[in-house]
């Protein structure tokens, strides 16, 4: 009664961004799956893009924060994601501040 092609593993098609991200992670198979690697590109490019398109004022998510620190190496020396990290961590300061 049908088939199980999956060998017991769940399907790597419908993977959200966090089980990618975990995968990743957690072992080099993961790092180096075609679905995973295709599930974060896909992510970084889209938080890469949202920074580009507001430099000065776009704060992270959580889950975007996590992606892009999964491929901080990239943006080394980057003023752009020098910017984004220290806006993200910044946005939950913002009312400590004293005055």
């Amino acid at each position: 009664m049908g088939t199980n092609g999956n060998n017991g593993t769940s399907s790597t098609n419908d993977l959200s961004v966090p089980q990618a991200l975990e995968l990743a992670r957690e072992s080099e198979q993961g790092a180096e799956n075609p679905a995973v690697i295709r599930v974060l590109e896909n992510a970084i490019e889209t938080i890469w893009g949202k920074l580009q398109a507001e430099p000065t004022s776009y704060v992270m998510t959580r889950e975007e924060f996590a992606v892009f620190n999964y491929f901080q190496r990239r943006f080394e020396g980057h003023e752009l994601a020098v910017d984004a990290r220290r806006r993200y961590w910044d946005s939950f300061q913002g009312s400590t501040e004293s005055g």
